[in-house]
C-alpha cells in the first residue's frame, strides 16, 4: 500500500522517526495522487543515479559562485562522504552539517 511505501521512505529520510506523524505520511501522500505522479516517481527512480554522473560531477568543478551545501550528518538517502566531495570540488563552497540529522529535518513551526 502507497501508506506504507510513503512511511519507509521516511523513515530513510528522518533521522528522528518520532516527527513522522499521520500529518506528514499524509502530506506525503497528496502528491501521489495526482495524475501522472506514479509514473513520474517511476520515471525518476529509473535516472537514478543519471547515465551522465561523470559528467555533471566534472561540472561541479566549474562552479564559480559561493555555494553553500547543508547536510545531514546520518543522511541515509545522499551520505555526507558526497556532501564533503562536493565541499572539496566546489572551490567556493562551505559545507554545513546538522548533527542527528538524515536527508529532511521536519521545518520548525511558525
Amino acid at each position: 500500500p502507497v501508506k506504507v511505501r510513503v512511511r519507509t521512505v521516511l523513515e530513510m529520510a528522518y533521522f528522528d522517526h518520532r516527527k513522522i506523524t499521520e500529518e506528514t505520511v499524509n502530506a506525503n501522500i497528496r502528491p501521489l495522487r495526482s495524475k501522472g505522479a506514479n509514473q513520474a516517481l517511476k520515471q525518476t527512480v529509473l535516472c537514478l543515479p543519471p547515465s551522465d554522473i561523470e559528467d555533471l560531477e566534472k561540472s561541479y568543478a566549474t562552479i564559480q559562485v559561493p555555494t553553500l551545501l547543508i547536510w545531514g550528518n546520518e543522511d541515509k538517502i545522499i551520505p555526507l562522504s558526497l556532501g564533503r566531495r562536493l565541499n572539496q570540488t566546489i572551490s567556493r563552497s562551505q559545507l554545513i552539517v546538522f548533527e542527528s540529522c538524515g536527508h529532511r529535518r521536519r521545518p520548525a513551526k511558525r
